[in-house]
């Protein structure tokens, strides 16, 4: 499952590395509850890629210092 797999939590990851991750999410057997909890969560408490779609956006440090 992706639980150690930091590929998950990367929301830089390309478009295209993103979709390889996907056959992991349809075949894992909490991904209802994945999607629940990913769906629940407010955008800005998850990022990465979660059931397989990307959730969430880290700010970017410019954003912060200003």
């Amino acid at each position: 499952m992706c639980a150690d797999d930091l590929r998950f939590v990367d929301d830089g990851r390309s478009d295209a590395a993103n979709r390889a991750l996907r056959p992991v999410c349809e075949s894992c057997p909490i991904l209802a509850q994945c999607e629940a909890y990913a769906v629940a969560a407010p955008r800005h408490a998850i990022v990465g890629y979660w059931a397989g779609a990307r959730r969430g956006v880290r700010p970017r440090e410019s954003a912060i210092r200003q």
